[in-house]
């Protein structure tokens, strides 16, 4: 009964309190955007890196 009811809304609360303390304002937003940004050209450049290494060995081979 605990399982269902009791542990799981405990676990919500600390949830909705951390939520509630984190305080995102638009330059926040904006940061985490732009690292985001960063983030996804750093792993298409790798990934393409990757797809050239790969290509590379399976003409070698």
């Amino acid at each position: 009964m605990l399982l269902f009811s009791v542990i799981p809304g405990v676990g919500y609360l600390i949830t909705a309190g951390v939520v509630r303390l984190l305080k995102v304002d638009r330059t926040l937003m904006r940061q985490i955007q732009s690292d985001l940004e960063k983030r996804r050209s750093n792993y298409s450049e790798l990934n393409e890196y990757q797809e050239l290494k790969t290509s590379e060995h399976v003409r070698k081979a």
